[in-house]
């Protein structure tokens, strides 16, 4: 169980803040939604440690250092905004991949160079990182530029990945038929 105790990030307009503890179990999904720069983002790249902010956090009542190892090693992030390596071939690219995952990018020449591909295709890829045996994954805004079938069959996967008991929290402004699918514990709206 991952509990977050407060989270704060201080930007020179205003301060993000999350008051309230959450608390999150083993096998739990959680949906952060809200607006464009309400910040979701800035959430989860805190919850990963990817940004400095006031966050008091623990894992099964054993309270975890910025950067703490141990924390960091039980951790999947995958971001809209992660880059990938423009000419490295896309059959390079998945030979470093879940292979599970492999489905949603079925459609892609292995031939083709990664700046070829469209902004979906990439999002594709990026999501082919995913490694399903790290407990926690973060996800921000998996579903952007996913075609319609995309966005079925990530939800399908989240589906699995929540009955072998992992934990999934991910940022989305996205809410749609598919998505409703998912089974979250909880869906938290930031203003």
């Amino acid at each position: 169980m991952i509990e977050f105790l407060s989270i704060r990030q201080f930007f020179s307009d205003r301060v993000l803040q999350l008051n309230a503890s959450l608390r999150v179990n083993q096998g739990d999904m959680i949906h952060l939604t809200g607006h464009n720069g309400c910040g979701k983002t800035t959430l989860i790249e805190l919850m990963c440690h990817i940004q400095r902010g006031d966050v008091s956090m623990q894992i099964d009542n054993r309270p975890i250092a910025f950067r703490d190892p141990a924390y960091c090693q039980r951790i999947n992030y995958i971001s809209l905004n992660d880059r990938l390596p423009e000419y490295v071939c896309v059959g390079q690219y998945l030979a470093h991949c879940n292979a599970s995952m492999w489905p949603l990018v079925s459609e892609l020449d292995p031939k083709m160079k990664i700046m070829q591909l469209s902004s979906g295709q990439r999002q594709k890829l990026r999501l082919a990182k995913l490694l399903d045996q790290r407990p926690y994954i973060f996800l921000d805004e998996p579903f952007n530029a996913l075609d319609a079938s995309a966005v079925d069959m990530l939800s399908e996967y989240f589906i699995q990945l929540q009955q072998q008991g992992i934990t999934l929290i991910y940022a989305s402004h996205i809410s749609g038929p598919s998505t409703k699918r998912v089974n979250c514990e909880e869906i938290i709206s930031i203003q």
